[in-house]
């Protein structure tokens, strides 16, 4: 187990640059979770780390080492691919102990190692079998067995529960998370995926064309956005921008739209407010702090339900409440709501 620090990383191809002077501490034992739309660099970034791509400029450093130009067999980390690369010809066991045999170990050893990370995935009685006779679950238990079995300083994880069904991928990235508390394992995870870099990651470092938007804990990113990218890119939002109010009380949109707040600083202003934030009443009011609106449409997603309200400004915004309370409160399309956006709810984005 190992500290990984990222210095001024970059990668160039011709003019476009993939990653583009990244700078980052990772701790040794923390889950990292690189994050971001397709293109962003989040995978480059990893490879780098990997030794498969070889930076442009910059330095990686595993523990004290500088492993910038260290080839990857030398770099001992591990490795789950997101097609997993099981060899086809040999069983659970042989592509488990396959590291080990590569490192020479004594065949005493490698049969107690390789039980015991077998073992550690819950895979010890398939390990005759071929990948060709496993779930995709199962190779990717064993893929994360035989990087596990070298006892790698780093666990790489490049998009490992891409090819699985929704169901599963809930069980299997509990199960990550599990064995990574257990192991104390530097790991570092890339996905596009919000809910599993949320519901996985000790910290999030979110990426957009090659640079570094924002990085912090999962509560912190969702919460307190670094710009909209961020706020837009981790759960649902509704943006305003509009002038601050002398008494900086208050933000009025172009469409007239007032919104009451905490102090902020005058002048032109971007907020953000997350969905769940907002509370509406079927029953309408006079009271200055409800806006009044037209309910346009209702997604049901189960326990909640996403209600699309245009207000009267012009503005339509997305509200999320508790479904079964949408029912008894007679939250319907095409009728008149009542909506209230508390203070604390708006948050100033760059």
């Amino acid at each position: 187990m190992a500290k990984v620090q990222l210095r001024g990383l970059r990668k160039t191809y011709g003019n476009f640059a993939a990653v583009d002077s990244i700078d980052l501490d990772i701790s040794d034992g923390e889950f990292l979770v690189f994050l971001g739309p397709s293109g962003c660099g989040k995978t480059t970034t990893l490879r780098m780390i990997a030794g498969l791509v070889q930076p442009s400029s910059g330095n990686i450093f595993i523990g004290d080492r500088d492993v910038t130009e260290t080839p990857v067999h030398q770099r001992n980390i591990g490795i789950v691919f997101q097609n997993y690369a099981l060899f086809p010809h040999l069983t659970v066991y042989e592509n488990v102990a396959y590291g080990l045999r590569r490192r020479r170990l004594g065949e005493v050893a490698i049969r107690k190692k390789v039980a015991d990370v077998l073992s550690l995935v819950q895979m010890e009685e398939l390990s005759e079998r071929y990948p060709r006779a496993l779930s995709g679950g199962q190779q990717q238990r064993v893929a994360i067995a035989r990087a596990l079995a070298i006892e790698p300083d780093v666990l790489l994880l490049d998009e490992p529960l891409s090819s699985l069904d929704a169901k599963l991928r809930l069980g299997v990235r509990r199960q990550i998370r599990e064995l990574q508390h257990k192991l104390g394992i530097t790991t570092i995870l890339v996905t596009h995926d919000q809910d599993e870099a949320m519901s996985m990651g000790d910290r999030l470092a979110v990426l957009s064309a090659g640079k570094l938007q924002q990085i912090g804990e999962p509560r912190e990113i969702y919460r307190t956005p670094a710009n909209r990218f961020v706020a837009d890119f981790i759960g649902t939002a509704n943006f305003f921008s509009g002038t601050v109010a002398q008494d900086r009380r208050s933000i009025t949109t172009p469409s007239g739209l007032q919104l009451f707040c905490a102090d902020v600083l005058p002048g032109v202003t971007n907020v953000m407010v997350r969905p769940e934030a907002i509370r509406l009443s079927a029953a309408v009011s006079k009271d200055r702090s409800e806006i009044h609106g037209d309910v346009i449409d209702i997604s049901y997603l189960g326990p909640v339900a996403d209600v699309f309200v245009r207000l009267q400004s012009g503005d339509v915004i997305t509200v999320r409440v508790d479904s079964l309370w949408a029912d008894t409160a007679n939250i319907v399309a095409h009728s008149e709501i009542a909506v209230r956006i508390p203070e604390e709810a708006i948050v100033v984005i760059s």
